[in-house]
């Protein structure tokens, strides 16, 4: 009832691990649901205040992570398959009861405030926006990240409203453990209720596709240069996707690829 589920066997340990993604709801339909998850990674549950429930979760060996990307959500739990009802139970008690003390959101605007600011003057974030621009125009990411004054104006009811309706939206599990699947699904749909909505079609994503080569310049103080390139294609075909991770990983992946290797440790 709660949308679709995998499942594999854990042959290891009793440790599981489980991933909820739900791609019906995403801060590029709702802009505010990225600071919606922040606000609940902050905040306790039921009678619990924030630290009392990491010390919960921590006590039963579990470890809880959730956020919102630009076309999905996503909530992460691991840790002693004996100790997944309660975590289950936990993780939505944050979503449906959530603790909140006074001050958490007015403190988690004075840091949001000032990593804008911090953001401006960071190398490595104006060369990702610039990167952005060149490959998605207006439809750039960071040009879509709340500004100084909506930051301002977030409300925490309306931040806890919409963290708790992405539940309303089917959902993708995924699950390693030592229970069957038919085991693990019974116990997820008595924890997590039924949507009320259908599956939506997430935002979809384009590059533009300049009709002749161009260079976008930015300016910083410093030694250093950062140059990216980029050539748009056609639409990604998934029977493709395992090659080109695989050519990515080996031209490109990591301080062992051949362009590392040859531009920094052969040229210097």
């Amino acid at each position: 009832p709660f949308g679709r589920l995998w499942t594999g066997r854990n042959p290891l340990n009793d440790v599981f691990s489980l991933a909820i993604g739900i791609t019906s709801a995403g801060t590029g339909t709702e802009r505010e649901l990225g600071a919606a998850f922040d606000l609940l990674n902050l905040s306790g549950a039921g009678s619990l205040k924030a630290q009392e429930f990491k010390r919960k979760l921590y006590a039963l060996g579990t470890s809880l992570n959730l956020g919102a990307d630009e076309r999905w959500v996503y909530v992460g739990l691991s840790g002693l398959d004996a100790n997944l009802d309660a975590s289950l139970r936990l993780m939505m008690e944050l979503f449906t009861a959530p603790n909140v003390e006074p001050g958490t959101l007015d403190k988690m605007k004075v840091v949001a405030l000032g990593a804008h600011q911090d953001d401006k003057k960071n190398p490595g974030v104006v060369f990702w926006a610039l990167n952005e621009f060149a490959q998605r125009g207006t439809g750039s990411q960071l040009l879509h990240r709340l500004s100084d004054a909506e930051t301002r104006a977030l409300a925490q009811d309306r931040l806890l409203s919409s963290a708790r309706r992405v539940w309303e939206y089917p959902a993708d599990v995924r699950y390693v453990g030592t229970r069957s699947h038919e085991d693990f699904a019974r116990l997820f749909a008595s924890i997590v209720p039924a949507p009320t909505r259908g599956r939506e079609t997430g935002k979809r994503i384009g590059v533009l596709r300049p009709a002749r080569s161009r260079v976008l310049f930015t300016h910083r103080d410093m030694v250093q240069s950062q140059i990216f390139m980029y050539t748009p294609d056609g639409v990604l075909d998934p029977a493709a996707q395992v090659d080109c991770d695989m050519y990515s990983a080996y031209m490109g992946g990591s301080m062992s690829a051949v362009y590392f290797q040859e531009i920094r440790e052969a040229r210097s």
